[in-house]
């Protein structure tokens, strides 16, 4: 280095001790992710109760004791958007999301449920021996903070007021065991289980370092921005594109349906089976 009479002096070797030390910027975990590490780790209760166990911690809002006072009204979809996106297993709202139904409590919103029109076949959304007009409990959701009997009131309350103002008959949900979902919420409301649905096989992929997640449905255009960030170029194949990235692929389990109905003089085309319990210990998710 130069001295002030303009002499040059070595610069002293620095020890390992005095050396600076370069830091490496990680990037924080998400509340989602950590449920789902916990989850992977103990899967013998679902991922929604992880997510409310983390956000929980993260709030600190003590639970509510009661729901007097509280009523389901119609909400605006970015206000039910809003909750669905940050609590619910998806992360997202369906794309053919028609309706709106917010649980509220002295101004509060406290749980939100989205009505969709489906995306499958006719054949397969027609649950009835005869026509009737149906509808797919699509997403649900209620704060951690809300009572232990929320959601079973929401989704009772979002169904008898849906019927009244849309006109629908039946409605049908699934629970998706992949997060550890028996459809414990319409089971406590008495709605009906009939099974497996049959479709085609759905895969999703977990990124090499476990922390970025692709479902099947992330695989339509709406969900573009998401590839594009980590470097998608619009062109190749999401698949093929997931594969050269070290993407783990996983065969998705396939969803169970439910089916309620507001009008009682309607005959379901699939025979009532018991309901799923968690009668087998879990194994860790590999």
């Amino acid at each position: 280095m130069n001295t002030c009479d303009g002499s040059l002096q070595r610069t002293p070797e620095l020890t390992p001790q005095e050396a600076p030390v370069r830091i490496e910027a990680v990037a924080p975990i998400s509340p989602r992710d950590t449920a789902m590490q916990a989850f992977r780790l103990k899967p013998e209760k679902c991922w929604q109760r992880y997510i409310r166990e983390v956000y929980s911690q993260i709030e600190g809002r003590p639970q509510l004791e009661s729901l007097k006072g509280a009523w389901v009204v119609p909400v605006e979809k970015s206000e039910a958007s809003a909750m669905i996106c940050k609590y619910e297993w998806l992360g997202s709202m369906a794309t053919s999301t028609v309706a709106c139904y917010g649980l509220q409590l002295n101004g509060e919103l406290l749980g939100a449920v989205a009505f969709a029109t489906g995306l499958g076949s006719p054949e397969s959304t027609r649950l009835t021996t005869t026509p009737a007009k149906t509808i797919l409990l699509a997403r649900g959701i209620c704060v951690p903070h809300a009572p232990t009997n929320a959601g079973s009131f929401l989704v009772r309350q979002a169904c008898r007021q849906a019927h009244r103002d849309h006109g629908w008959e039946v409605f049908f949900a699934y629970s998706d065991s992949d997060a550890g979902e028996i459809g414990t919420i319409y089971q406590a409301v008495g709605w009906k289980f009939i099974g497996t649905h049959k479709t085609s096989p759905k895969h999703s992929f977990t990124s090499p370092d476990g922390r970025t997640h692709f479902t099947s449905y992330h695989f339509n255009k709406k969900s573009d921005t998401k590839f594009k960030r980590i470097g998608w170029d619009g062109t190749e194949p999401k698949y093929a594109f997931l594969t050269r990235l070290g993407y783990t692929k996983k065969t998705d389990s396939k969803k169970s349906r439910w089916v309620w109905f507001e009008n009682t003089n309607l005959e379901c085309r699939f025979p009532y089976l018991p309901y799923p319990k968690r009668t087998q210990e879990a194994t860790p998710w590999q």
